[in-house]
């Protein structure tokens, strides 16, 4: 499937495996839930006080929205690549104030001149950041998670970014399995440019990145951020809050 699709072929596979689940649907018990308690521990301890103003990235069904209005934060701005996703929460009461500036978006589209962009490139304040639960995860290559981060680095030139995201705990590969690898490559036509370690398919969502610790903190440092939080969590997943090297050397 590497060679079958490219970038914009696996956020469109995602965006469409998405959009089908009825866990995201407007109304359901998981969007209900608000914010999950590693969530509220991480913004206690890294984010800056409500009325703040957060920028939420691929917000699906607005369980994180719900819950950050609740503790009594402004939506800076929320994008998400599903329409219909968008379009309900735009009708949402709870979200009123900052329905016009809900958008449909991608991660991969932030660093472009889309509407998330246009919004902040002028008065609009940014203090803080959250990447939708496991979205950066479906973020393929590590040149185009870099890209990402600096693009959020640029909205949020001093706030904490909070991520989560699929970890592996052992990435490196046995003598065999490598030569394996490499012969399947030389049958398939592939090379490195379309597959990377950690790389993968999960069956409801799409295409996906296992990161190990090190892996994760060598992209964010390149990024120019400096990890302050790092917590795996069950089923192989992780959470870790970024701030700025140049906000944490001014501390």
């Amino acid at each position: 499937m590497f060679r079958l699709l490219d970038e914009d072929g696996w956020s469109d596979l995602s965006r469409q495996l998405y959009g089908r689940s009825i866990k995201y649907a407007s109304g359901s018990a998981h969007n209900e839930l608000g914010l999950f308690e590693f969530e509220r521990l991480a913004i206690e301890r890294s984010f800056p006080p409500p009325p703040a103003s957060i920028l939420v990235g691929a917000c699906g069904g607005g369980r994180e929205l719900f819950g950050l209005v609740e503790l009594g934060y402004r939506i800076a701005s929320a994008y998400d690549p599903v329409d219909q996703f968008i379009a309900a929460l735009r009708r949402d009461p709870r979200l009123f104030e900052a329905k016009d500036r809900l958008y449909v978006g991608t991660h991969q589209a932030l660093d472009s001149a889309g509407p998330v962009s246009d919004e902040h490139s002028g008065t609009g304040q940014v203090d803080a950041v959250i990447v939708g639960w496991g979205s950066y995860t479906h973020l393929l290559r590590a040149a185009r998670r870099v890209r990402f981060l600096c693009s959020l680095r640029s909205l949020c030139p001093h706030g904490p970014v909070l991520l989560s995201f699929f970890v592996a705990s052992d990435m490196k590969e046995g003598e065999r399995p490598h030569r394996l690898r490499l012969n399947l490559r030389k049958l398939l036509g592939t090379d490195d440019s379309m597959f990377e370690v950690g790389d993968g398919v999960h069956g409801g969502t799409g295409g996906i990145h296992r990161f190990t610790e090190r892996s994760f903190v060598a992209e964010a440092e390149q990024a120019g951020y400096a990890v302050v939080q790092y917590q795996e969590h069950e089923a192989s997943a992780a959470h870790a809050v970024l701030i700025p090297k140049s906000t944490k050397a001014a501390r």
